[in-house]
């Protein structure tokens, strides 16, 4: 399926090595191994003059993530951690509610388990953490995340409020390479 993740080689196997001319079979099972469960098979063509570098595609496979020792792992994703400091305008505390951040689109909500269970007062504010993961394979890209947070006072009054910033991913630098037969 588009955007899954695939793990070719055991990462706590250090002999495991992308050789030349690797071919590459991928399969919709993990038990049975056969023409009826194959999806893809490709082969990777590497050389002494140039290495595998993350976002290299085969066939319709996009290399996003890899492990080596030198390097331990390098991947197309990003965790970028928000943080936002809440507080109240007014003389009267609020219940936070519900924190949602939309990137582009795609909702982040908060768990409300993971909401602080005290009243936010007017003399005591709150900073509360959220990790956003971003996807490098389509970078250079912007990125606008707008977070809106919702309050409830003891009186039951609703109160609302967003902020936005704008975050540009910058293109991946080639200095990432996978484990291969190339030299490094």
């Amino acid at each position: 399926e588009p955007g899954q993740i695939i793990a070719f080689f055991d990462q706590n196997d250090p002999t495991n090595i992308i050789a030349d001319n690797m071919n590459v079979t991928i399969y919709n099972s993990n038990v049975q191994f056969d023409a009826s469960t194959m999806v893809v098979s490709f082969i990777i063509h590497t050389s002494c003059s140039r290495n595998l570098y993350l976002k290299d595609r085969f066939a319709g496979l996009q290399l996003v993530s890899f492990t080596n020792p030198v390097q331990r792992t390098q991947q197309c994703f990003q965790d970028i951690d928000l943080s936002f400091d809440i507080t109240t305008t007014t003389n009267v505390p609020f219940e936070l509610v519900s924190l949602v951040t939309n990137v582009n689109g795609e909702l982040y909500p908060v768990d409300d388990d993971d909401l602080p269970d005290e009243s936010i007062n007017p003399s005591d504010p709150s900073t509360f953490p959220q990790s956003i993961e971003f996807d490098l394979t389509d970078a250079p890209m912007s990125y606008t995340a707008t977070s809106t947070v919702v309050g409830r006072t003891e009186d039951g009054v609703e109160c609302t409020a967003s902020a936005s910033v704008d975050i540009f991913v910058e293109e991946l630098e080639d200095i990432s390479v996978a484990p291969s037969a190339s030299p490094v």
